[in-house]
């Protein structure tokens, strides 16, 4: 046989083949990650909103409303109590109801700017709130911050019913345990769960676009993004600053 015209790749232009595969893997790789992790955190975040809302309306049943879950003015002592109702109808696999016991919710988390978010600190919510943590069986970590065991407390977007907070960390403990990223707020009233940032929490759609715009800025609460989330089924937030509650809702149309 003859071999004399036999083509073949030089050991040279195989490396230059392999680093040019190099490159382009380095810089889509991180990408795709990025982009099944926000998907995850996504369906994640529409899970726990819809499983929490529906543990309510279970518990209103059997108990009434909010306002009567318990019978203790201490905000510590009704944010037990109501744990103890809401797991009745959640799959909660650890509490931390017990006084000082905070080893359910991490409590080291950063805002988007990557400066320590403060507000989820236990010892600036414990000045205002009873707390209670749990955890759920696909890793959620939930925060129960109790305002006012009667549903009383008015807070300044004009909500006359607000009976306290709900902080979800939806892997727990382990990273990047930051504001929009993996951890969202949501406003609990007399009668329903209202994810933050959305119209409802703000009180309007200007207000709700102004807290849109901090978050793409990287200026505001992530916690709000929880929201948008739900509403649109993205956190483009993170990728593009020119988003709105009116207008365009992803990146790229």
């Amino acid at each position: 046989m003859n071999r004399k015209n036999t083509k073949a790749f030089t050991l040279a232009e195989v490396l230059i083949t392999l680093g040019i595969i190099g490159v382009v893997a380095a810089m889509t790789i991180p990408v795709l990650v990025q982009k099944h992790q926000e998907q995850e955190n996504i369906v994640k975040l529409k899970k726990f909103y819809s499983t929490f809302s529906q543990a309510i309306e279970h518990a209103k049943v059997d108990y009434g409303e909010m306002s009567e879950w318990s019978d203790n003015e201490d905000k510590i002592a009704a944010s037990v109590d109501w744990v103890h109702i809401l797991k009745q109808y959640l799959n909660i696999t650890k509490e931390c109801t017990t006084t000082g016991d905070f080893s359910c919710f991490a409590d080291n988390h950063a805002t988007l700017s990557g400066a320590e978010d403060n507000w989820k600190r236990v010892g600036n919510w414990a000045n205002v709130c009873g707390i209670s943590n749990f955890v759920m069986s696909d890793g959620t970590a939930v925060r129960l911050a109790v305002y006012s065991p009667t549903c009383t407390y008015q807070n300044s977007e004009g909500h006359t019913t607000v009976c306290g907070l709900v902080s979800v960390d939806l892997n727990g403990y382990k990273k990047p345990n930051v504001q929009g990223k993996d951890s969202f707020g949501f406003l609990l009233l007399k009668d329903k769960l209202i994810p933050f940032g959305t119209p409802a929490h703000r009180g309007s759609i200007e207000k709700a676009q102004e807290t849109l715009q901090s978050i793409m800025d990287k200026t505001g609460s992530g916690d709000n993004g929880a929201g948008w989330i739900i509403t649109n089924g993205n956190m483009d937030y993170l990728h593009c600053d020119d988003l709105s509650w009116t207008g365009k809702t992803k990146c790229k149309k």
